[in-house]
């Protein structure tokens, strides 16, 4: 790979993670107005702006393979009073963020990622 495309890959990595910033930005706006999850969000978190920079950078990796989120996703999780339909409904405000959002293969590989993230983390969850 030339330098010219190795500059190209870094301003589509930084569009790509400018994108993922504003899906996590509006996944949070739609939860936080959601009559089910928005309460557990509204408990659970105390640093929004720390927040929405973990979940980024959790999405980052999840979709671009970064390596800025280094911890256990589940362990903050595992107070809270979390039941099956919770998980539906994250998988389906944060699929509708991804379709407003992000574009093409990224957005694809969101919409897929909260499926199969809603489903392990149910049965995660749940099994706790």
């Amino acid at each position: 790979m030339d330098v010219q495309d190795t500059s190209a890959t870094q301003d589509e990595m930084s569009a790509d993670e400018q994108a993922i910033e504003a899906c996590v930005r509006r996944f949070y706006a739609m939860a936080n107005d959601d009559s089910l999850i928005g309460p557990i969000f509204a408990q659970a978190i105390t640093d929004w702006p720390e927040h929405l920079r973990q979940m980024s950078d959790f999405w980052a990796r999840v979709l671009l393979g970064s390596a800025r989120y280094q911890r256990d996703p589940f362990t903050p999780h595992h107070t809270l009073p979390l039941e099956a339909a919770h998980f539906d409904r994250w998988r389906d405000l944060f699929q509708a963020a991804a379709q407003e959002t992000l574009k093409g293969p990224l957005r694809d590989r969101a919409v897929g990622a909260a499926g199969q993230m809603s489903h392990c983390w149910r049965h995660h969850m749940m099994a706790k």
